[in-house]
């Protein structure tokens, strides 16, 4: 049996599947983490920071992003995005937005 990536699941004890880890280089993931507590070395900058190193490691590219130093603006509900496509708010998502078209996996 295969996964969605078609990297084999092996067995374990009573047949559960146990997700095989790829090897570095099988295949390109790109991996956006967001930190967003206002502690700087906190444990979520601490957790998160370790999970990117280690999926580098991996072979997989990765963009760390403190959003609580950017400038976001709450969303207005103009509706501008639902009929036009694009948010009109002038904040820093802007160049966060490519970015969650882009990557594979956000933390």
């Amino acid at each position: 049996m295969d996964n969605h990536r078609g990297l084999p699941l092996p067995r374990r004890k009573g047949n559960a599947p146990v997700p095989a880890l790829p090897k570095k280089g099988d295949y390109n993931m790109y991996i956006l983490g967001l930190q967003g507590s206002p502690r700087k070395k906190g444990n979520s900058s601490i957790l998160l920071s370790s999970f990117l190193s280690e999926a580098e490691k991996l072979g997989a590219h990765t963009q760390y992003i403190d959003v609580t130093r950017k400038n976001i603006v709450p969303c207005q509900e103009c509706g501008i995005c639902e009929k036009k496509g694009y948010c009109p708010l002038d904040d820093d998502m802007q160049e966060i937005y490519p970015l969650f078209r882009r990557t594979d996996i956000i933390i």
